[in-house]
């Protein structure tokens, strides 16, 4: 009969296996939140505003270009997997990040004769990407899918 030590210790490796599986398949799944993040700039940014002051860049080093996209996954002490990707795209010409000057509106448009700049002086030109890929994917099957897939080609069933 197994000792208490030998079935936490069990219970452990199991669970370290299980997370290691897990992060493992999670990674695999970077083209799906790729697809996120591009669904979500089109529909938050580029669907939602058409620039009268500058050209779109789109997949050529813009928003939806695929390379400016950094995703990290990670778990925490408390065994909760966290899943962010982040737009890297930096203004032309410009080393900062043009993320959150789009997602919050603010002091982030300062051609003063553009729809944009008046909206942003209002708080009115906020376009969270980031919220409506979160949104999507907690509500999009796809995702548990693929996940479960991988977990089954791991060697974990489920029900």
């Amino acid at each position: 009969m197994a000792s208490n030590s030998q079935v936490l210790a069990l219970h452990r490796e199991l669970c370290e296996q299980f997370y290691t599986d897990l992060l493992a398949t999670l990674k695999e799944c970077k083209q799906y939140f790729i697809d996120k993040m591009i669904e979500s700039v089109q529909e938050a940014v580029y669907d939602a505003y058409t620039p009268t002051q500058y050209k779109r860049r789109m997949e050529d080093k813009g928003l939806i270009d695929p390379n400016n996209f950094n995703l990290e996954i990670f778990l925490d002490r408390n065994g909760e997997v966290t899943v962010f990707m982040k737009n890297m795209t930096t203004g032309e010409g410009h080393a900062f990040y043009i993320d959150e000057g789009i997602v919050t509106g603010k002091d982030f448009y300062d051609w003063e004769r553009s729809q944009a700049y008046y909206l942003a002086q209002q708080g009115k030109f906020q376009r969270d990407f980031y919220t409506l890929m979160e949104y999507k994917v907690y509500n999009d099957n796809e995702l548990q899918n693929l996940i479960r897939r991988g977990m089954e080609k791991r060697g974990w069933k489920s029900s």
